[in-house]
């Protein structure tokens, strides 16, 4: 008996994109300060900001933009991911993930068929969760727990907190993994 990760198709695909992005600003190329917003401005709006707001007391950086107002900036995609848990046909726990799917619908269909391609015998949902992270703590021998939060320690402490309450012993983390908005 064994738990698998099995990730194929959309999952995999969602996994090889993630990568480490290095910028690098020309000579006289503004910055953007505050995140998305160019300088002397920062995000509003919450996690989701679309526009930028000027920083009080800050001056016109000579950028040409005008400290005067809101600036739109675009949206972004939210994104979803599902984890569906099986019993594999040698016994042990399979699990599958999907993850940057565009709707709830397709990320739950997509975690399910890959599933079920693999031979599970019992496909059921465990997670679905959008725009954040997952974490996937394990006991022992079958024994496994899922959740998801805004940040990778979060959903690490509560997939590990669920877990633990569950099966009266540790626990520990093997995977972790992310479906952010684009």
């Amino acid at each position: 008996m064994r738990l698998e990760r099995i990730c194929y198709g959309a999952c995999a695909a969602a996994l090889a994109a993630v990568a480490v992005t290095v910028v690098i600003f020309a000579p006289g190329e503004a910055a953007r300060a505050e995140g998305r917003c160019p300088p002397g401005y920062y995000p509003v709006g919450g996690d989701r900001a679309s526009d930028c707001a000027p920083i009080p007391g800050a001056q016109n950086d000579g950028s040409g933009l005008e400290n005067s107002g809101a600036v739109s900036i675009p949206n972004r995609a939210d994104t979803y991911g599902a984890i569906v848990w099986s019993s594999g046909s040698d016994g042990g726990t399979l699990y599958n993930v999907t993850t940057g799917a565009l709707s709830r619908e397709q990320a739950q269909a997509s975690a399910l068929g890959q599933c079920r391609s693999e031979g599970g015998i019992d496909c059921r949902l465990a997670l679905d969760f959008s725009n954040g992270y997952y974490a996937v703590a394990v006991a022992g021998k079958n024994e496994a727990a899922v959740d998801s939060g805004p940040t990778e320690r979060t959903a690490k402490r509560k997939a590990q907190a669920a877990c633990q309450r569950i099966y009266k012993r540790s626990c520990r983390i093997v995977e972790t993994g992310e479906s952010l908005p684009r």
